[in-house]
């Protein structure tokens, strides 16, 4: 079966498997494809000695709040969850829950922890990796161009490399990146290290969204050749992505609006498709976003250059953080000007590009860079189309872009090697697994527990269940203001005379005393003793039960 004059540079797609003209697919499955098969499963892991163990540094400082929304998602109904925040009691949950929801029902089919956070990551890095197949066969003529695209998408990074060659010492610090390196103005991860793997909504946004993507690109391609009930299903389909990644929804939506202009003559379709969209996208804002926008989204013109002050200072900014890539883009730019829908499409990606430079979409201004990483996605195949033109010149074309080439990946597979070390680091002992297990036999799902927000507190992680306030870090990234919660948490463990009636007013049954609360706050010991029943002692640890 075939589909004539589909997509622009090739005569015919066959969806009859054919292993020669396939073998680029296969060459990514077998490169690629066993990456992924051999880093995930590595990510998260018992050891040995019972211990919950990460195999690098990121996923333990990110993953924590994951494991507590799935534990929660497991353990409570989902009307319970979603009107408060497991972490910060109180304030509704707005936050896309598909993919903890998803390794939430994986725990209630028999998987263990570690196989329901890992199978899901798993799964959608193949999707975003056969989408991006799919995505590049729209956009480029040839598919080993294809493999080279998704290879410097993988491999991307910053010149942070040259870092690393003046100072090799660097990378004995277990948290350096090559790509990463804020101190020196190298703030743009590589993609895996500072998006797919901590950020579970991120991969699974990118892994579904690919897809989205590749069907708003082949309907703009094929001039909206299809029914309008279609485009209306599909726009329905299309709204669900919020509930798994807002920025992807949001550059998604810039993509779509951009288009619509270029072809304004179908108004009707893209209102279709939009409509649909609109109408399962608009519970959740609905939701999330009762709060003052103003916490959320403001104006920061230069995004992370913005203290710098000057026009050369943001370029300087841009080209250590993504190196030769934007020259060797403006050359695919050049390529493929008079091939208007191409142009359109990436042109959409400049527009995207520009605004999430002066914009910030969310009070963590880092987080731009959800939207950076499309835009950094889509001009892979641009900046592939330029390294090709230059290789056809001759020796010294082929010896530019070999350089080329280099500059674009280096930093970004020197991250990958140290990916693939599997530096352990240990989450949460065999004995704080015993004792979450132990307070989640003892209470009841809607019981509320008072303990530190150290971002690795065994009950806040493993119990699932309320938290009176979780770690600071991640409440301040969602927009919550949290100070005045903190301040009555240290006036409980402090004893104050307020400290009875603060726990009446958060309804709290249990009140953890450990190490990580003795060093947050000035703890009250005494008078806890004297409140409150001791349920479980041992050294350096007290658990109350609150009556």
């Amino acid at each position: 079966m075939a589909l004539k004059k589909s997509f622009p540079h090739q005569s015919y797609i066959d969806f009859k498997f054919d292993f020669k003209k396939n073998r680029w697919l296969l060459i990514l499955l077998a490169t690629w494809g066993v990456f992924f098969l051999t880093f995930w499963p590595k990510m998260l892991y018992v050891d040995s000695d019972g211990n919950l163990t990460t195999g690098w540094w990121i996923v333990w400082a990110d993953w924590a709040m994951h494991i507590s929304q799935v534990m929660n998602l497991y353990s409570r109904p989902l009307g319970a969850v979603l009107a408060n925040n497991p972490l910060f009691y109180g304030q509704k949950l707005a936050y896309p829950l598909f993919t903890n929801l998803l390794s939430a029902n994986l725990l209630k089919v028999g998987f263990t922890l570690p196989q329901a956070m890992v199978l899901p990551s798993i799964a959608f890095s193949f999707s975003l990796l056969l989408g991006l197949y799919t995505l590049g066969k729209m956009l480029v003529k040839h598919e080993a161009q294809i493999f080279l695209a998704i290879c410097v998408f993988f491999t991307g990074g910053s010149l942070g490399f040259i870092e690393f060659l003046k100072d090799p010492s660097l990378s004995e610090n277990i948290r350096y990146a090559n790509t990463h390196i804020p101190d020196l103005g190298y703030w743009m991860y590589n993609v895996f290290l500072g998006f797919l793997i901590p950020q579970r909504a991120m991969l699974a946004g990118m892994g579904l969204g690919i897809w989205v993507f590749c069907f708003v690109i082949w309907l703009y391609l094929k001039d909206f050749k299809v029914k309008n009930l279609t485009l209306f299903l599909a726009g329905l389909v299309t709204g669900l992505l919020t509930y798994v990644h807002v920025h992807t929804v949001i550059v998604l939506f810039f993509l779509c609006f951009w288009l619509l202009l270029m072809s304004y003559r179908y108004w009707y379709k893209w209102l279709l498709f939009g409509a649909g969209a609109f109408l399962t996208a608009l519970p959740f804002f609905l939701w999330g976003f009762d709060r003052d926008l103003g916490t959320f989204m403001r104006l920061q013109l230069g995004w992370l250059a913005h203290n710098n002050g000057t026009l050369w200072a943001w370029f300087l900014f841009w080209f250590k953080n993504w190196g030769v890539f934007l020259p060797v883009v403006a050359i695919g730019f050049w390529q493929i000007w008079k091939k208007t829908k191409l142009r359109n499409i990436y042109l959409a990606f400049l527009l995207i590009f520009g605004l999430a430079n002066i914009w910030l979409f969310q009070p963590y201004d880092w987080d731009n860079a959800k939207l950076f990483i499309w835009v950094y996605l889509f001009w892979c195949f641009l900046a592939v189309q330029a390294l090709s033109f230059v290789w056809q010149k001759k020796i010294a074309g082929k010896l530019l872009a070999t350089i080329l080439c280099i500059f674009l990946i280096l930093a970004g597979t020197l991250d990958l090697f140290r990916l693939l070390q599997f530096n352990e680091q240990p989450m949460l002992t065999s004995h704080e697994i015993d004792l979450a297990q132990m307070l989640r036999r003892k209470s009841s799902h809607n019981d509320i527990i008072l303990n530190s927000d150290w971002h690795l507190q065994w009950a806040s992680v493993l119990t699932g269940r309320q938290i009176m306030m979780g770690y600071r870090g991640w409440l301040w990234s969602w927009g919550i203001d949290y100070n005045s919660r903190l301040e009555e948490v240290r006036k409980i463990y402090q004893g104050e005379p307020q400290a009875l009636d603060l726990i009446k007013k958060y309804s709290i049954d249990w009140i953890i005393l450990d190490s990580s609360s003795r060093g947050m706050f000035e703890n009250n010991e005494q008078f806890l003793d004297e409140h409150f029943i001791i349920d479980y002692e041992e050294p350096g640890l007290k658990i109350y039960k609150v009556k």
